[in-house]
């Protein structure tokens, strides 16, 4: 029924867009009412749950305007409306399969990998990200062969639905904030998201996005790169010190021991504590 259908929606997207036909200052549904009704659904409960962000995502539906269409197109519209399809997106597709069913500890799945890999029953499937990534990518092979998508691509797919906060999932998923904006606004905490999704279309989304590039994960790893150079640094500086400090005790021993340094040693031991005071500037 439309409940089902909703809650489709709701995991998966609206994939197919309603036509319409203008009739004086109004439109006509010609084909996807029960897509109209089931986003309304979506739209009323959220409203009556006072959750005014994700009514918003649910309070536009993605439709196609046809002018002048006889009985008879508007009866082919309607028994085959995927003329109107558009194009799934890499990210749409994987979020049809429903990865977060997709579990590799349950014979079915297992199964299932077996078939589409060739692995043989006594070969061990190990239930990781990797394997699950590989299992996606051998299921939308099966039914587009000619498919360009790679394994690390659904891996960063399926980590960025994991960061995401049921609000900016439903807004991305929607189509009413772009992936790639919602892949860095996803490093942000839940609420930092809701705020995000709910000025999405506003100059102030782009903060959001800015503080999400900020957060990200490469950022984090040039972040612990720059750490660890400095730690390097740092050690090597520490040696090379302690190496001096050795040398300096031991030249000035050497001084020590004679009434008068010479004066090519005094100028060696001057040095080395030049070097050993910039060294220490460094510090």
């Amino acid at each position: 029924g439309i409940d089902a259908l909703a809650g489709s929606i709701e995991r998966t997207g609206l994939i197919h867009p309603i036509i319409l036909q203008p009739e004086g200052e109004l439109f006509r549904i010609v084909d996807g009412e029960r897509r109209f009704r089931a986003m309304k659904e979506l739209h009323d409960r959220y409203e009556k749950s006072c959750d005014r962000v994700r009514a918003k995502i649910y309070s536009t539906i993605p439709a196609i305007v046809r002018g002048n269409l006889s009985a008879e197109e508007e009866n082919r519209i309607y028994r085959d409306s995927n003329d109107y399809a558009r194009q799934l997106t890499n990210f749409e597709r994987i979020v049809r399969l429903d990865p977060e069913t997709i579990d590799l500890k349950k014979q079915k799945w297992q199964d299932e990998y077996r078939r589409l890999s060739g692995k043989k029953p006594e070969e061990k499937i190990r239930p990781t990200r990797r394997e699950v990534s590989k299992l996606i990518r051998l299921i939308l092979l099966e039914s587009e062969p000619e498919l360009d998508i790679s394994e690390k691509t659904i891996r960063n797919y399926l980590a960025f639905l994991d960061r995401c906060g049921p609000e900016l999932r439903a807004a991305t998923i929607m189509g009413t904030i772009a992936v790639r904006d919602a892949q860095l606004v996803s490093w942000l905490n839940e609420d930092e998201q809701r705020d995000a999704v709910e000025a999405a279309g506003t100059n102030q989304f782009e903060d959001y996005v800015l503080e999400g590039k900020y957060q990200s994960g490469s950022d984090s790893r040039r972040k612990k790169r720059q750490k660890k150079t400095a730690g390097m640094l740092a050690e090597t500086y520490t040696e090379k010190l302690l190496r001096l400090e050795a040398d300096y005790e031991k030249a000035l021993a050497m001084v020590n021991s004679k009434e008068m340094a010479e004066g090519e040693e005094q100028r060696k031991l001057e040095r080395i504590q030049n070097i050993m005071t910039e060294i220490k500037k460094l510090g």
